[in-house]
């Protein structure tokens, strides 16, 4: 028996948060990221009230759009990039030297090929990192976090 299909829109296909990759340019060449989040834009609500003879309206109109810091997150390890990465921000220098453009992928459910998602953030630089509490009692690996302040995000496909 022959399928027959209707012409139209395509079905969506439902993305696999696993797969992903992040790049920012000069820094972080080959890190394997466990976690990615603040993935995020808001756009302030302005109101305009005028008045009228008869009444008194508000408007509401967009503002300006604020982007959420980006939180990356790995297992720890003798790569020290994030570290030197704040440190050379810490002892002080122009901050257009330490500020890079990256780019977080989303790959399809199997991991490989093509991206289906990108999100382009421009003039990243970490405001804060750390690890995760060592402990004695536990033989999990310690996490190493950085949070990238960014000034603006856009989603490329």
């Amino acid at each position: 028996m022959a399928l027959i299909t209707a012409p139209g829109a395509l079905p969506e296909l439902h993305i696999v948060g696993a797969y992903f990759q992040v790049v920012v340019d000069g820094r972080t060449k080959g890190s394997r990221f466990t976690d990615v989040g603040g993935l995020s834009m808001e756009l302030n609500v302005v109101e305009i009230t005028t008045s009228g003879m008869l009444r008194t309206q508000t408007r509401k109109t967009p503002g300006l759009a604020k982007y959420g810091e980006l939180t990356l997150k790995r297992k720890f390890s003798m790569n020290m990039e994030f570290w030197d990465w704040v440190k050379e921000i810490r002892d002080g220098g122009p901050a257009e030297k330490f500020r890079h453009n990256g780019s977080v992928y989303q790959l399809a459910s199997h991991g490989i090929g093509e991206p289906v998602a990108e999100w382009k953030f421009i003039n990243a630089w970490p405001s804060k990192w750390s690890i995760s509490d060592p402990d004695v009692s536990s033989d999990d690996a310690i996490d190493e976090s950085i949070t990238l302040a960014i000034e603006s995000l856009e989603r490329v496909k």
